[in-house]
Parts: C-alpha cells; sequence; structure tokens
C-alpha cells in the first residue's frame, strides 16, 4: 500500500465519523429549531454565530487552518440554518 493509498483510507475513516457527527448536529439542530419555535426565537443570531466562531477558530492547535476552519463553520452553521428553517416550514418530516 502507498503513502497516498493510506492516506486516502485515513480520509475514508475520517468522513464516515463527520457523517456521523453531521447526522448527531443536525438531530440538536432540529431540537434547538423547536425550541427557538416555542420562544419566538429567530433562527439566525448573528451574535451566537460570531462568538462560536471566534471562539472554536481560536480553540484549533494549527492557527494556520483558522481560516478555512472557520470557511468550514460558516457553512455548517448555514446547513444548520436552512435545516431549522425548513424544518420550522414544515418541509422536513421529523427525524
Amino acid at each position: 500500500m502507498t503513502e497516498l493509498e493510506r492516506a486516502r483510507g485515513e480520509i475514508d475513516r475520517i468522513d464516515t465519523d463527520m457523517a456521523a457527527l453531521f447526522e448527531r448536529r443536525m438531530r440538536v439542530c432540529a431540537a434547538i429549531a423547536g425550541e427557538k419555535k416555542r420562544l419566538g426565537l429567530a433562527v439566525y443570531d448573528e451574535t451566537r454565530e460570531s462568538e462560536m466562531l471566534e471562539t472554536r477558530t481560536a480553540a484549533l492547535a494549527d492557527k494556520r487552518l483558522a481560516p478555512y476552519y472557520a470557511e468550514f463553520l460558516r457553512a455548517v452553521t448555514a446547513l444548520s440554518r436552512k435545516y431549522q428553517t425548513d424544518r420550522l416550514d414544515g418541509e422536513e418530516e421529523k427525524p
């Protein structure tokens, strides 16, 4: 097995782990959407997202990755907001 094949195998394992974490995150997002509806809150909370981006990127050991991780988090939070909005609009079935 070449180094490239080993590295790709590791990426495959990481992607599998990330898929499970994504599903877990979206289940929590569904619960959050329900709470926001109950409390009359908007899906988007700019302050919360800004604070989250700052604290999460600051926690990185390799600071060179901060802009990439921030972009990753922005994409994940955008998907989370869309999922919450879809659930609140009744477009998504309960898991």
